[in-house]
């Protein structure tokens, strides 16, 4: 379970303190996934960062599974982010040169300890993704809608709690993002995993167990898909 209790983030733009996130509360339950939407600026992107702890929040506390990751020091935070957190952005980071196998393995070769190790472990993800036959194909061969999913079976090779996805569709057309919102949906649900989907489209309101609006810092129900 994600939750965010009461948090409070603050910028300086000039003379002028901006509210990102302004005493937000929000609980996201293992198995759901939440659809999170608002206009740029809006602190998506920045309440993502602070639940993956790659900034602090000003105030307020960030619980996973119970405990605060707020208070994590350096070290702690680096290995909740590589075990806890599965992070999914709008570009593939990925190496050229490389196969499909062995940039999904990347993340959980840290963990293991060896290739061997990591590829048994990323293998069956690949294969759930649809990716089976494209195993030793170079990235670079790979569609964007193929490359994307390399990305999620990365961040899905250590079993995370918290799978954040930020703008994962925003370079697909939309048949290519559905079949990415229909895995992140998917998985949330059989791997009981609490989802956090930040994005400008509408239409992954179908997909969404809840939609949210974030603007001047405060959260608003969305339409809802039950």
């Amino acid at each position: 379970m994600l939750e965010f209790r009461d948090v409070r983030k603050s910028f300086q733009s000039g003379e002028e303190t901006i509210r990102a996130i302004d005493g937000l509360s929000l609980t996201v339950p293992s198995g759901e996934m939440i659809a999170l939407f608002g206009p740029s600026g809006s602190g998506k992107s920045t309440l993502l960062r602070i639940a993956a702890a790659i900034e602090p929040p000003d105030s307020g506390a960030v619980m996973v599974d119970g405990q605060d990751i707020t208070t994590l020091g350096a070290r702690d935070a680096s290995a909740y982010r590589l075990r806890t957190v599965g992070w999914v952005g709008q570009q593939a980071d990925l190496i050229a040169g490389a196969s499909a196998l062995d940039n999904a393995a990347m993340k959980a070769l840290v963990v293991l300890g060896t290739w061997r190790r990591a590829r048994e472990q990323v293998v069956p993800i690949l294969q759930t993704l649809g990716l089976g036959r494209r195993l030793d194909h170079r990235v670079e061969t790979l569609s964007t809608g193929e490359q994307q999913r390399v990305m999620l079976a990365r961040a899905l090779s250590t079993e995370p709690r918290v799978l954040l996805a930020d703008e994962p569709t925003g370079n697909l057309d939309r048949r290519r993002g559905d079949e990415v919102l229909e895995l992140l949906r998917t998985i949330t649900h059989e791997h009981d995993v609490a989802t956090v989907l930040v994005t400008h489209d509408a239409h992954a309101i179908a997909f969404a167990d809840r939609a949210l609006t974030l603007e001047d810092g405060t959260l608003t129900e969305a339409i809802t898909t039950s």
